[in-house]
């Protein structure tokens, strides 16, 4: 038993390194998106056209790269995930360098690509622990998620006057954490199971879809994300048309992604005493409350707590929503 905790940390602690490297660059890239662009685009409204662009590329492609790790396993497709990524970011680089706004949006979109991949790296994780342990896993490979609140925001603030166009230098210094992300991920079992999982059990599409716990588990996963991206994204523009300054900014990122990813210490435990679907409840109610908070005004303090609360009323769907849908679902159909 003592080895097997041993083994199991060494192992999950890869996964949660992969995920800090991960959620650096998208943390950076949801703080400082709409800011870096909004000098390209030919008019203010289409300032967050490239993010948007991001988070459509993301899911335009989950299937495909489902499919894809289904066919070749789960570290090949991290891999692809890590050379679309650099992609990305070279492309968005260069964009912000030449003011090409057409040329973001598309870095933009195959930084979106990047990210269905990546989505992936957390049930990697839970087949390598084994169904006891699930919860545990989600826990670990989420903790990755409390550096990146830190260095995300700290690598778009310290890029920002890097090279002679504004957060250009942001985007170039991933490639230096996107080299030490494509290392860590050779460092991962590869859970494919022979040539592509056999499909013997598998229910048709309209019987798995008739569940309704299966949308439960969809739809709080993809109602936490949608409204965390929203606000998130939209906070550091809030704050500058509010007079705060790009480190106050970054400061109130750095809380509501330190509320995204704390709560997974013990989020994991509170699945096992309440239940995936109790979490869910209580994550819906603070996201009412980070509403209330939000709309008490326009300083310092209600823009830090409401996103505080944004983050734990995030991590209480996303880990509750996850921890429902792997339980709605057999073998044969999990691709």
């Amino acid at each position: 038993m003592v080895l097997w905790a041993m083994v199991s940390r060494w192992l999950l602690g890869r996964f949660t390194a992969v995920q800090s490297c991960f959620q650096i660059c998208t943390v950076m890239t949801l703080s400082i998106g709409i800011l870096a662009a909004a000098p390209l685009a030919p008019q203010p409204s289409l300032a967050a056209v490239p993010l948007a662009l991001s988070v459509v590329g993301t899911f335009a492609s989950l299937f495909a790269a489902s499919a894809f790790m289904r066919r070749w396993g789960r570290r090949k497709g991290l891999l692809v995930g890590v050379a679309l990524a650099v992609v990305g970011v070279s492309t968005i680089g260069a964009a912000l360098l030449t003011g090409n706004f057409a040329l973001a949006c598309a870095g933009f979109l195959v930084f979106g690509l990047h990210q269905s991949f990546m989505q992936f790296l957390r049930f990697m994780a839970m087949e390598a622990a084994g169904t006891e342990h699930s919860a545990r896993a989600l826990s670990w490979v989420l903790v990755g998620g409390i550096p990146a609140a830190i260095l995300g925001p700290l690598f778009g603030l310290m890029g920002r006057d890097l090279l002679g166009a504004p957060f250009a230098g942001s985007y170039l210094l991933l490639l230096g954490v996107l080299a030490v992300q494509a290392a860590l991920i050779l460092t991962l079992p590869d859970t494919r199971r022979a040539d592509a999982v056999a499909l013997e059990g598998a229910r048709p599409w309209a019987k798995r879809l008739a569940d309704p716990s299966l949308w439960l588990a969809v739809t709080a996963s993809s109602f936490s994300f949608g409204l965390m991206v929203m606000l998130m994204s939209a906070a550091p523009v809030a704050m500058h048309e509010h007079g705060h300054p790009l480190t106050a900014s970054t400061v109130a990122i750095q809380i509501h992604v330190l509320g995204m990813f704390v709560p997974s210490f013990f989020s994991g435990a509170l699945v096992k005493a309440w239940g995936p679907r109790r979490l869910i409840g209580v994550g819906l109610a603070l996201f009412a409350a980070e509403t209330i908070v939000a709309l008490s005004g326009t300083g310092l303090v209600p823009f830090f707590v409401a996103l505080a609360v944004l983050g734990v009323a995030w991590n209480f769907l996303y880990v509750g929503g996850t921890a429902l849908l792997v339980t709605r679902y057999r073998p044969a159909e999990k691709a």
